[in-house]
C-alpha cells in the first residue's frame, strides 16, 4: 500500500514547505480553513458539500496541530521520511513499511476517521 494514496502530506494540506516556521503555519492554516470552511458554502450548498467541507476542515486543523507541536512535528517528519524511503524502495523492488510508528498513531487515527466518515456519507447518499 502506498500511504500517500491514503494519508495526505500535512505540508501539502497547508501548502507550505518543510522549513515553515510557526507564523507561516498559522497563516497557511487560516488561509486554507477560510477557503474550505462549510460556512463559506452559502445557503444553497447540499448536505454532502457541507460534510465534505467539514471533513477537509478537520484535516487542515489536524495538520496545523501536528506541525505546530514540536514533538509531533519531529515524529511526523521522521515518519514521512521513512514513508518516502519506503516508496522509493518499493519502486526498486523492496516493500514499504506496513505500519506507521506508534508516535504517529494519532495522526493516522484522525485521518482514518475522516476517511471513514466521508465514505459513510457517500454510501448513505448513494443508498
Amino acid at each position: 500500500m502506498d500511504w500517500g494514496d491514503v494519508f495526505p502530506d500535512l505540508y501539502d494540506v497547508l501548502d507550505i514547505d518543510e522549513g515553515a516556521v510557526d507564523q507561516e503555519i498559522l497563516r497557511a492554516f487560516r488561509i486554507q480553513v477560510v477557503r474550505v470552511h462549510p460556512d463559506k458554502l452559502g445557503p444553497l450548498a447540499s448536505e454532502d458539500e457541507r460534510t465534505a467541507a467539514a471533513l477537509r476542515t478537520r484535516v487542515i486543523l489536524q495538520a496545523k496541530n501536528v506541525l505546530l507541536n514540536t514533538e509531533s512535528r519531529k515524529e511526523y517528519d521522521s515518519e514521512r521520511r521513512m514513508r518516502r524511503q519506503g516508496e522509493q524502495q518499493s519502486k526498486s523492488g523492496f516493500s514499504a513499511p506496513e505500519e506507521a510508528s506508534a508516535g504517529m498513531a494519532h495522526v493516522w487515527e484522525v485521518w482514518a476517521n475522516v476517511v471513514v466518515e466521508g465514505f459513510a456519507k457517500q454510501f448513505e447518499a448513494g443508498a
